[in-house]
């Protein structure tokens, strides 16, 4: 199923509301024909452990679960990740339990 426009504001929307005030910005795309989003948290700066990131990593996937159903097939249909620069320093996604 492929994800609506309306959707992925509301997936962006939603992240930004989750981070708001840590000053890292979200933008997102639309992957895989369509069927699969990728928002990109972009963080200041790395901090040990990604510890300014860890306390939104669980309320971020229970919120973006229920947005945003698993593929039919049962594959997962959207991922956040977090960068520092070109830098991935964590990462959540549907289906994946939160460390």
């Amino acid at each position: 199923m492929k994800i609506s426009e309306k959707t992925v504001e509301k997936a962006a929307e939603l992240v930004r509301k989750v981070l708001m005030g840590t000053g890292i910005t979200v933008r997102a795309e639309v992957q895989d024909g369509g069927e699969f989003l990728l928002l990109i948290a972009e963080v200041p700066y790395a901090t040990e452990n990604n510890e300014q990131v860890q306390p939104f990593k669980q309320q971020l996937l229970q919120q973006l679960s229920i947005l945003i159903p698993p593929k039919e097939d049962g594959d997962y249909s959207w991922m956040v990740v977090f960068k520092t620069k070109d830098k991935i320093v964590d990462s959540v996604m549907a289906g994946v339990p939160v460390d």
